[in-house]
């Protein structure tokens, strides 16, 4: 009886440990899977973001390239839910057998004792025959039973060389099948692509403001939305973060940040005139931004700080750490 206690004890202790390991392998996993199809989402935000502005065939590549991400995020969650599901069925019947043992085992203890004390000998060696037989069964599922303490045992020691050699790399370890790395084609183009829109959306963004709304000549007869009566301080551009090659660029004096444009717009905004008939709205105060163009540019700015949020998440994704 105390041998089966010590081998019940023991199995839910495995179970707990393995369990709670897979558990994490998991929420890795969806964790990736969730910011790559956040991702997906957001960059088709940003591109609406653009308008008609955003050239044909970079719209075409967002677009390839979001359905490549969600592809990309959809085959590692499953691949890991597959894995984990494996796992988990070994685990299951693994306990099943040792708890169907123990239990055995106990009975027949039980049953021995009785029929001893009954005087029935000949029903006692079919008892100890049986018995030696689940003590063999118990001395090949001990062996299971040490062969899955030692994985998770080595599990710490795997891990780390997952994270020095992930499965991008050509060294090969325990946990890449169990873990598997996103598509790094897909996650390093989409981080390309997110650059490039961010790019673009900033460049449109700062020619309407340079160009219309800090203007203060405009043709003869010339109305919206050129000249909506915007008169005032002119309004700071909004901070690229990348140069034209892509590369990181700090915010040169005057540019809003993206995070602190709100702030260094909204005293730009006039109030609009509510004459009847007028499809464009224009300025009745001192002011360089309406309501809606405002808004407009709020979109982008919000645009533009979330993709540069997502370029370490994706950096990540793609070299696999």
């Amino acid at each position: 009886s105390v041998g089966c206690a010590v081998l019940y004890d023991g199995q839910a202790k495995l179970d707990g440990s393995t369990s709670a390991t897979l558990r994490y392998v998991v929420r890795q996993s969806d964790g990736a899977a969730a910011s790559l199809r956040g991702f997906a989402g957001f960059i088709e935000t940003a591109k609406a973001s653009g308008g008609a502005a955003m050239p044909r065939d970079l719209g075409a590549k967002v677009d390839q390239v979001a359905n490549r991400v969600g592809a990309a995020a959809d085959e590692l969650a499953a691949r890991t839910a597959s894995n984990a599901r494996k796992i988990r069925t070994v685990l299951d019947t693994t306990r099943k057998i040792l708890i169907g043992v123990a239990a055995v085992m106990l009975v027949l203890a039980f049953l021995g004792l009785v029929f001893s004390l009954a005087g029935l000998n000949s029903v006692v060696r079919l008892l100890v025959f049986l018995g030696w037989i689940l003590v063999t069964a118990t001395f090949i599922l001990g062996g299971v039973f040490l062969l899955l303490h030692n994985a998770v045992g080595d599990t710490c020691v795997a891990m780390e060389e997952w994270v020095f050699r992930p499965p991008g790399s050509n060294n090969s370890t325990a946990l890449d099948d169990i873990l598997p790395c996103a598509d790094a084609a897909a996650t390093t183009e989409a981080l390309r692509r997110s650059k490039e829109v961010n790019h673009q959306l900033v460049a449109t963004l700062n020619d309407v403001l340079a160009n219309v709304s800090n203007a203060n000549t405009f043709p003869p007869g010339a109305g919206p939305p050129l000249n909506y009566n915007q008169s005032g301080p002119p309004v700071p551009l909004l901070c690229s973060p990348y140069r034209a090659d892509l590369s990181d660029r700090p915010c040169a004096a005057g540019e809003a940040p993206a995070a602190f444009a709100p702030q260094a717009w909204r005293g730009h905004v006039c109030q609009v005139s509510g004459a009847p008939g007028q499809s464009q709205e224009v300025c009745a105060t001192p002011g360089r931004l309406t309501p809606s163009m405002y808004a407009q540019a709020l979109a982008v700015a919000n645009a533009s700080a979330g993709l540069v949020g997502y370029g370490p998440v994706l950096a990540g994704l793609a070299d696999c750490t």
